[in-house]
């Protein structure tokens, strides 16, 4: 066996083991460990997905054949010995056909990435903008698939051009959002989804099997899915606009465990900080700081609050985005 088939063989496994939805989290640890490893990892395990949430949408549509019955979805034994069909070259000759019904082309579809204390925005083919958070990739859609994004990892934030008959589309593991006209932000982590909404709406679901619940949410309401759960959570509009002052490059902390405000600036900066002062987990703080200023934070943590905090060294300058 050649290294792409090893490759193409551990991404189907994975991919049949995180669709029965029974991963740990030392299991998703070892996922996640797996995809960052190579972009061969990711790009296998992203084309098989994609076949499979193909596949799975196929199977639900009725006959075309006027009067015939629907056809059901096929059992789970059955969906794995048609994966594997896929698995086996149709996603890489870039067609699969189901009967002689429909034939759905591969996704067209271009990865970005952004490395550790980057902001990057992308305008799509439609004129809508994203902007990405720091250590985040995503998956954009093109042609066909224009008006999709698959968020693999990190944050990101949405202001959809509204189009009536072309819903704009998100995909973040078991989750699916859909566009109804607004400005909103989804961030990933692992199997954790989150959304919120700043203006208009989106219809927020889970896509696994057998789990059909839904959520709309309007300006100031945000919800959290898993992959066998989704429910609301208490909103604030204010504090939304305040979590994405990364958009400019900024942190806004509203009597935040320090803790917090520390793992925040950590996210942002190749360079750590560190605290080592007892009881440091009960100090609360405020204020506006731009992320990029750890000495400056590190400083007044020190001379305001007498928090003994490190920096540990590193490199300061992010790599530029990456196109993948």
């Amino acid at each position: 066996m050649n290294s792409q088939a090893a490759i193409e063989e551990r991404a189907a496994a994975w991919l049949l083991r995180m669709s029965d939805g029974d991963c740990s989290e030392a299991c998703a640890r070892e996922f996640e460990e797996w995809l960052d490893a190579s972009f061969e990892h990711a790009a296998a395990y992203w084309r098989l997905e994609h076949g499979y949430e193909q596949l799975d949408r196929l199977l639900s549509l009725p006959a075309l054949e006027a009067g015939a019955e629907p056809r059901r979805k096929l059992p789970a034994v059955s969906k794995l010995l048609a994966m594997a069909a896929t698995i086996a070259g149709l996603v890489w000759s870039g067609w699969f056909l189901l009967g002689d019904r429909l034939t759905v082309g591969t996704p067209h579809v271009v990865a970005y990435s952004t490395q550790r204390g980057q902001i990057s925005e992308l305008t799509l083919a439609d004129g809508s903008q994203v902007s990405l958070d720091s250590g985040t990739t995503v998956r954009v859609g093109t042609g066909p698939d224009a008006r999709k994004v698959w968020i693999d990892r990190g944050r990101a934030f949405f202001q959809v051009s509204h189009d009536r008959d072309h819903p704009f589309q998100v995909y973040a593991g078991a989750s699916d959002i859909v566009d109804l006209g607004t400005k909103f932000v989804v961030s990933r982590n692992k199997a954790v989804v989150a959304t919120s909404v700043l203006e208009g709406k989106v219809r927020f679901s889970l896509s696994s099997p057998g789990n059909s619940r839904a959520l709309t949410l309007t300006p100031g309401k945000s919800a959290i899915a898993t992959r066998a759960t989704i429910r609301p959570v208490a909103g604030d509009l204010r504090q939304m606009q305040n979590d994405l002052a990364w958009r400019e490059g900024m942190v806004i902390f509203e009597d935040t465990p320090i803790s917090d405000a520390i793992a925040e600036f950590n996210r942002y900066n190749q360079r750590q900080l560190a605290i080592h002062t007892i009881k440091a987990e009960h100090i609360r703080i405020g204020g506006k700081f731009r992320f990029g200023n750890i000495d400056g934070f590190a400083r007044l943590m020190r001379e305001a609050y007498n928090v003994d905090i490190d920096i540990l060294p590193g490199s300061s300058q992010p790599e530029p985005l990456r196109e993948r």
